[in-house]
């Protein structure tokens, strides 16, 4: 958890009412979002669109108006669901980046409109939605390559990382806390995303079933802080994007072969940060705060996970008993029919005698 926590600089006060691109990249079978013109969505109900996406329990009740909103950005698909739904928080990464990472894929651009700071309402939307399903895994991926990180183990993740994702931070000089925090948040992401893929590999070659669609986060921010101290076009700020989105296209080619493209993406491009972390300390609290709240969504109160699975054996009851009335229904409606049922000459019944 303390790798996580190296401090990063970011001097990015977003206008709490701006709108902010949130990029939905389909499937690779196309079989989730609609094709379409750019659509506005309020911060507060982010949230909606990933259960709507997922098929999973929102947490908090859909108005008509909101649903009929969802309807014209994501395809019906009431019997089918993605295996996998990632969230990406990326800062100073372009739009027209993200549209070259998944140019082969179709995607779709919503704007986040309204109060609050849209990096908080995607944490908090995935927060709420983990919550109200507790069998649903959520991987805060970061966080996972740095749990029981040892000496050394960012370097050892680095070297690892370079070697498999072609990763160049030659320009940078890692002594640097920017520069530092950039290629921590690199090692522990390619860490943790290469140990899941891995136990995903190994549950198809055992052929065990998923159980349900399973929820990915990332956030990386320390692109923004380099940014601010060499300059937009600086080496440093070239060779860090280009280290960003080499690891960015493994992470998606990964994510790919272990769910055979049955991946939906929500990507938030932010020019600067997270809503007013103006200051060092500002943002380790944001930082701490955010990873803090997704784990604890990860393990709700037990008495929530209780009655959430309480909910969902009642319905599976309700489907059995409802499919059991109606083949009872149908049964003694054919069996009425063929009693009742006059015969006539050029049926195969009508003369035989009662043995034939």
């Amino acid at each position: 958890m303390s790798m996580i926590l190296v401090p990063l600089f970011a001097a990015c006060i977003v206008a709490a009412a701006a709108s902010t691109p949130l990029v939905l990249v389909d499937s690779a079978q196309h079989a989730y979002i609609r094709e379409g013109p750019q659509v506005p969505l309020e911060k507060s109900v982010a949230h909606s669109l990933l259960a709507a996406a997922t098929g999973l329990m929102p947490g908090s009740l859909i108005s008509a108006d909101l649903s009929r909103q969802l309807t014209g950005i994501l395809k019906p698909s009431p019997l089918a669901k993605p295996k996998a739904f990632v969230t990406l928080n990326v800062g100073s990464l372009s739009t027209d980046a993200v549209g070259d990472l998944f140019a082969h894929r179709k995607h779709r651009t919503v704007d986040l409109t309204g109060d609050g700071c849209p990096a908080m309402a995607l944490v908090d939307g995935l927060s709420l939605v983990s919550s109200a399903n507790p069998s649903v895994k959520l991987a805060v991926v970061d966080q996972m390559g740095v749990q029981n990180c040892g000496d050394g183990c960012v370097e050892q993740n680095l070297a690892a990382a370079a070697e498999d994702a072609r990763l160049d931070l030659s320009e940078l000089d890692l002594s640097q806390q920017e520069a530092k925090l950039f290629a921590v948040e690199l090692g522990s992401i390619y860490a943790g995303l290469k140990g899941q893929l891995a136990a995903v590999q190994q549950r198809k070659e055992l052929k065990v079933q998923q159980d349900d669609v399973e929820l990915y986060e990332v956030s990386i921010m320390g692109l923004r802080s380099l940014k601010n101290k060499y300059g937009e076009g600086s080496p440093q700020a070239f060779a860090a994007t280009a280290a960003l989105l080499k690891l960015l296209k493994w992470a998606v080619e990964g994510l790919d072969a272990a769910y055979d493209g049955d991946t939906v993406y929500q990507v938030l491009v932010m020019q600067t940060g997270p809503a007013r972390v103006e200051t060092l300390s500002h943002l380790i609290s944001w930082k701490d705060r955010t990873r803090r709240q997704l784990l604890a969504a990860s393990f709700p109160n037990p008495d929530i996970a209780a009655q959430t699975q309480d909910a969902k054996l009642f319905s599976v009851k309700a489907a059995g008993y409802g499919s059991f009335i109606l083949l009872l229904y149908f049964t003694l409606a054919a069996i009425w029919c063929m009693c009742n049922m006059p015969f006539k000459k050029d049926t195969l019944l009508y003369g035989s005698k009662k043995e034939q």
